[in-house]
């Protein structure tokens, strides 16, 4: 953590600003780097913030996996993010881990995005060990 959605939102159009063009994979890069930041809470912002900005971001047409930890008022939000980038919601596949303490995990291509607490505990104990 420690990016706010504007910096992300930065970052990408410094990245269009130099390409020119969004690159195709923008939507799963996006993805993986609020993974690998456990910032998935900004989804929601950085993609108004690039509809602002007339950028439009979308996931290829393929069923994506979310595997939530227990119903909670939250499953909603992300599940809306996930619609604006394109996915269908009949083509999503949404179940429930029981095992999952708290948060989600996404499952897209060969992507596995884990913003579960059992994944953050894992990686604490991995960095106490460390």
């Amino acid at each position: 953590m420690g990016y706010t959605a504007d910096e992300y939102l930065n970052s990408i159009k410094e990245l269009v600003e130099t390409k020119g063009e969004l690159p195709k994979d923008l939507a799963h890069r996006i993805l993986a780097t609020l993974a690998a930041n456990q910032d998935h809470d900004k989804l929601e912002a950085i993609i108004q913030g690039l509809e602002e900005h007339g950028l439009s971001v979308k996931i290829d047409h393929q069923s994506p996996e979310i595997i939530f930890a227990k119903d909670e008022a939250d499953n909603e939000q992300i599940i809306k993010a996930l619609l604006s980038l394109g996915v269908n919601k009949d083509d999503l596949i949404v179940s429930v881990d029981e095992s999952l303490v708290g948060g989600f995990i996404l499952k897209y291509k060969d992507y596995v995005l884990d913003f579960s607490v059992k994944n953050k505990l894992s990686q604490l104990k991995k960095q106490l060990l460390t």
